[in-house]
């Protein structure tokens, strides 16, 4: 799943980015983007009751894209 922060500048859109994601975005750059993974315990219990031979959490990549200006 991809999701994109959208919206002005000095929004704080590079911060909820930064909490998301633990990456600090590089200052300059048009675009960021980092893969954060949901862990969920029922896959934990479902692992345990049926084993395959891997288990993998979904995952979520933000992109942080640049502020919007906007005229005063």
């Amino acid at each position: 799943m991809q999701i994109a922060l959208v919206g002005w500048q000095s929004s704080g859109k590079s911060t909820l980015f930064t909490a998301l994601t633990g990456i600090e975005p590089a200052i300059g750059e048009a675009a960021h983007s980092g893969i954060s993974g949901v862990p969920d315990g029922r896959i934990d219990d479902l692992h345990k009751l049926y084993p395959p031979a891997k288990k993998i959490y979904a995952k979520i990549e933000y992109i942080d894209l640049a502020g919007v200006a906007h005229d005063d």
